[in-house]
């Protein structure tokens, strides 16, 4: 958990933690000239939906049309900001 990585890098017992970005960055928020952030991601991870076998056929191609639209328009990327995480990052998009 955040309180178990803040525990242990203040108690020493250790020199650096990994987490998931938005956990991390309300760690930070609440110490900021304590920690730092790495330019690089450690591990990214891909999200999977399931869809029910009975479905509309046309559903997962709708889904993944709403997401694109989402990503072209801004939509995602202000969800991540939302959050307080690096859109850069979480979109994979190249600097």
């Amino acid at each position: 958990s955040v309180m178990q990585a803040t525990t242990s890098l203040s108690k020493g017992y250790a020199d650096a933690v990994a987490g998931f970005e938005g956990e991390m960055m309300d760690m930070i928020a609440a110490a900021p000239t304590a920690y730092r952030v790495l330019d690089e991601n450690l591990e990214t991870r891909s999200q999977g939906v399931a869809f029910a076998k009975t479905r509309d056929p046309a559903l997962p191609a709708r889904l993944q049309e709403t997401l694109e639209e989402m990503r072209q328009d801004g939509s995602i990327a202000a969800i991540v900001e939302k959050y307080g995480m690096n859109v850069q990052k979480a979109l994979g998009e190249k600097r």
